[in-house]
């Protein structure tokens, strides 16, 4: 049996492989980086930092780096976690007195895999542990991968030398993807549950699902579920009646994604206005200690 494991849950999807990873130009860049990771783990750009929008295959890559590190090294100490999950274990450790416990795990791994970094942002306490949990994988040539849905410098309430060392190694975009490479995602997600698509349906289909990879998948499920039941050919009019509903759900997705960056600017704004203020404070605060000076000597 393996000796080793990945801690703790979710757990890594068997199907999510560099093999069953489709490469096109909005995604290249990161895929070509996991690759390399996941040949010399601590070696080749520690961190790898990726960023995109939710949906377009960054907990994917960081599934297939596990794969492939196993694959070369059975003994590998892997942790695939999101960063709230970070978040929830570390104060639970905190509570029950386990906190050296909770260092090990994390701080004697081969490879850290953490999802959504950006969960960490305005949580001080945790950002300081795992600044000292980084630094220690990172000063023993361990791997750190981090996703995150923006750039670390745009989140929010992030410390400066977390975002420092979050831009160490390699920061890869993943975009949505075109045409092109959404056609071909679709069809080998078709191709691995048997069904056949015709080039009409494949390219219908991807024009219609533009933002999120993981809805060409609930489109291939609702198709297959329909032959299903049918046994017949799939037809284009009633492919354009499944993908009604995928389609209103894409357009909430979108409107709440651009909710939240705007929040996202708000709070950027209202933390460099609170760092002039401070920094006006911490000037006025300097010219009376000297104005104090002065008076003392002129006195004396």
């Amino acid at each position: 049996p393996r000796q080793n494991s990945v801690t703790p849950a979710p757990a890594i999807k068997s199907t999510n492989t560099f093999e069953n990873f489709i490469v096109g130009p909005e995604n290249e860049m990161a895929h070509g980086a996991a690759l390399a990771v996941s040949k010399e783990p601590g070696s080749n750009y520690n961190p790898l930092f990726i960023y995109g929008q939710t949906g377009l295959g960054k907990t994917h890559l960081m599934h297939a780096i596990a794969h492939s590190v196993y694959e070369n090294n059975p003994r590998a100490k892997i942790a695939y976690i999101s960063s709230e999950t970070f978040t929830n274990e570390f104060i639970q450790a905190l509570q029950t007195n386990t906190i050296s416990n909770f260092r090990r795990r994390y701080r004697e791994l081969d490879v850290l895999l953490i999802d959504d970094i950006h969960f960490l942002a305005g949580k001080d306490t945790t950002q300081e542990e795992f600044f000292h949990t980084f630094n220690e994988l990172h000063n023993n040539h361990k791997q750190v991968v981090l996703t995150s849905d923006r750039p670390a410098s745009e989140i929010a309430k992030l410390s400066e030398r977390l975002v420092s060392r979050f831009q160490w190694g390699m920061v890869a975009s993943i975009q949505a993807p075109g045409l092109e490479t959404r056609t071909a995602i679709l069809s080998k997600k078709a191709a691995a549950r048997g069904l056949e698509l015709s080039p009409e349906i494949a390219e219908f289909v991807a024009s219609r699902i533009a933002r999120n990879v993981r809805n060409l998948e609930g489109a291939v499920t609702r198709i297959f579920g329909l032959t299903g039941m049918t046994r017949k050919p799939i037809e284009l009019a009633q492919v354009e009646k499944l993908l009604s509903e995928i389609q209103r759900l894409e357009t909430l997705v979108s409107d709440k994604q651009k909710q939240l960056e705007e929040q996202h600017q708000v709070l950027r704004q209202v933390d460099k206005e609170r760092d002039n203020v401070q920094d006006d404070l911490d000037n006025k605060a300097e010219m009376i200690i000297e104005l104090q000076e002065t008076i003392k000597k002129l006195k004396s």
